[in-house]
């Protein structure tokens, strides 16, 4: 087998590897790819803009439930507006320390874009872009 082949080979292999372990983990939610590509797109607007340790785009539900700090609609808002438009809106400012909706107790997802808690209360998405 020539190199060529062989790295090829090889790349097939880690790419399905990589493939099988995030979907052992559940796989990647659409919240988190847009999160990450919003917080992306930020930093290449922003000036000074770094991904901080609260604005995180990872969904856990170990103990309670955490949401991406940018929901899905919020992302996409911002990866539809110039850089322009994203300085110009306060948006850079608004995302910097952004923490990502949680609570400590079981949730009931409604239909209504927030989150309903046993106590009845609800958490609301975070609204950075207009």
């Amino acid at each position: 087998m020539n190199k060529t082949r062989y790295r090829r080979a090889l790349q097939i292999a880690l790419t399905v590897l990589g493939f099988s372990t995030l979907m052992a983990d559940g796989g990647l939610r659409e919240d988190e790819i847009d999160c990450e590509e919003a917080v992306s797109y930020l930093q290449q607007c922003c000036p000074h803009f770094k991904q901080s340790e609260t604005l995180q785009c990872e969904y856990s539900d170990g103990c309670g439930v955490t949401e991406p700090a940018l929901s899905v609609d919020q992302s996409q808002c911002i990866l539809g507006l110039s850089c322009q438009q994203i300085v110009a809106n306060g948006i850079c400012e608004k995302a910097r320390n952004l923490a990502s909706p949680s609570t400590g107790t079981d949730l009931d997802l409604g239909f209504g874009g927030g989150f309903t808690v046993d106590d009845g209360s609800s958490i609301a998405p975070n609204t950075v872009c207009p």
